[in-house]
């Protein structure tokens, strides 16, 4: 027995998430392999904006700069598309 309740989603909840996680995917796949690199390596791999500036061979200025960009033009492609604001986006 758990030591505390678990919240268990609704199958609307569920179908939600998914479609969220198509939309967001499709956004991803029409930016730029540049902006695609940096979502990846800052959310997926946990890279900190320096290390990613390394990895790219550019300012840690140049990266952030282009990370909340990137950030924002996906938020307003997603609110387009019907998502919902998330608290990672």
């Amino acid at each position: 027995m758990f030591p505390f309740p678990v919240a268990i989603p609704s199958p609307f909840d569920v179908i939600a998430r998914r479609q969220r996680r198509e939309k967001i995917k499709l956004c991803l796949s029409q930016l730029p392999r540049e902006h695609v690199t940096i979502i990846r390596m800052r959310y997926y791999r946990d890279l900190q904006f320096k290390d990613i500036a390394r990895a790219l061979q550019s300012s840690e200025n140049a990266v952030v700069q282009m990370h909340g960009h990137v950030l924002e033009n996906m938020r307003n492609e997603l609110r387009t598309a019907g998502v919902r604001q998330h608290r990672d986006l």
